[in-house]
């Protein structure tokens, strides 16, 4: 059974700060898992790429019909089944952004949400970041946000994230150039070596 979430809007969303997003449906979850199983993989997942330029579909934020936008990066939490007892494993999409369900099969999501592209420039790359680690080591000043001005574009009502260490580390997230297998920042996949991970063939 998924970890249950009884009302997504008791969640902590914020429009336009997708990591952030992610960051306390990690925590929410990973306390859910902790006290009933330990059947399941939870990592915050980063898609971006050289160019800053990834095409997603079925988004909220769009204006088209089919809800395609391209995103300079965009932030999912993904949760695999890892209990060997089962027939076959299944992977979740957790897309705040997205008009399909919350959670969303993998399989759905793919099909809907991820369409194939030709041009290497909209090719999207995949940082997956274990739940654990991306609690433990990520940090946004969401300066990242701000206006001309110097103001932070409408931010979450709550005080940015920091660690011991660091105040800003999210370029080190978003970057598909660097860091490409990290204990500290995960590793970037290609989207086939990422359907691949969540055991799913496009």
């Amino acid at each position: 059974m998924l970890p249950q979430i009884s009302d997504k809007s008791s969640l902590i969303y914020t429009a336009f700060y997708c990591e952030e997003n992610v960051y306390h449906l990690c925590k929410t979850i990973s306390e859910i898992l902790d006290k009933n199983n330990d059947h399941y993989e939870v990592y915050a997942c980063f898609i971006s790429n050289k160019t800053r330029s990834v095409p997603i579909k079925r988004q909220q934020a769009a204006k088209s019909p089919d809800g395609f936008v391209i995103w300079d990066y965009h932030v999912i939490l993904l949760l695999k089944e890892n209990d060997e007892t089962l027939n076959k494993k299944r992977s979740w999409i957790y897309d705040f952004d997205t008009t399909l369900s919350f959670p969303c099969d993998f399989e759905t999501y793919a099909r809907e949400s991820l369409p194939l592209v030709d041009l290497p420039e909209y090719h999207r790359k995949y940082r997956i970041v274990s739940s654990e680690t991306f609690l433990r080591m990520f940090a946004s000043d969401r300066s990242h946000m701000s206006s001309n001005n110097g103001t932070t574009i409408s931010p979450p009502n709550y005080p940015p994230i920091f660690t011991a260490e660091t105040k800003m580390n999210l370029p080190s997230f978003i970057s598909m150039t660097e860091n490409l297998d990290s204990v500290e920042f995960g590793k970037v996949l290609n989207e086939k070596e990422f359907f691949k991970f969540c055991d799913f063939t496009h």
